[in-house]
């Protein structure tokens, strides 16, 4: 007689194939590949992701572009310098009355207190418009003009701060008294610039110093 060998059914506890299999007595289970359908369907959700993070990205550095354009502007595109100037504000006088000195000469002229106007001045080497000035103990002799204080306000020609503060800056009008300095700073081509109101006593006032 053949021999016969047990019918695995279906959902049983042994290890082996498929269910209706028969398995020899005391055999081992055969591993069964995974379908090919499944493998398809992982290779399809891999590129589906890759997919996904290549677009995200590409909006991102999309959206970078578009906000570093916005923000700058192409190098060379510089704004007109303007020609008017902004007026310095003047310091305090002395309070106290002023008195001749005792080694006046006879060759020399003292004068309490002095006001002047002038279309324009130069003062400790820079150029000044527009100037109203005032001087207290003013001594006028053989070595010249000679005032204890001199306060001047006057108006600072824009080319001259922007001198002061650099090659890339464009100063105008900022209103009530101020000053607006533009800046640019060039990266890949482009001008990104920026803004800001210097302190108004670094730019004049009044001083202590020798009439010109």
């Amino acid at each position: 007689m053949p021999d016969q060998y047990p019918v695995q059914p279906d959902g049983g506890p042994d290890e082996g194939g498929p269910a209706g299999q028969a398995m020899p007595p005391g055999g081992k289970g055969r591993t069964v590949a995974a379908p090919a359908s499944s493998r398809r369907r992982l290779r399809g959700r891999v590129l589906d992701w890759v997919i996904g993070a290549l677009v995200t990205l590409s909006l991102l550095l999309l959206a970078l572009l578009l906000f570093w354009l916005s923000i700058t502007r192409p190098v060379g595109s510089a704004d007109a310098t303007p020609s008017v100037g902004t007026p310095m504000p003047s310091a305090a006088g002395p309070s106290a009355d002023a008195t001749p000195p005792s080694d006046l000469a006879e060759d020399e002229v003292w004068l309490g207190d002095i006001s002047l106007e002038a279309g324009s001045i130069v003062a400790a080497g820079t150029p000044l418009l527009d100037v109203v000035g005032t001087g207290t103990d003013v001594t006028s002799g053989p070595d010249g003009l000679v005032a204890r204080h001199l306060d001047l306000t006057a108006t600072v020609p824009f080319h001259v701060v922007a001198a002061e503060i650099g090659p890339d800056a464009t100063l105008s009008a900022a209103g009530g008294g101020e000053v607006r300095v533009d800046t640019r700073v060039e990266a890949l081509g482009r001008s990104l610039p920026g803004a800001h109101r210097p302190d108004p006593g670094r730019v004049g006032g009044g001083a202590d110093r020798p009439a010109a």
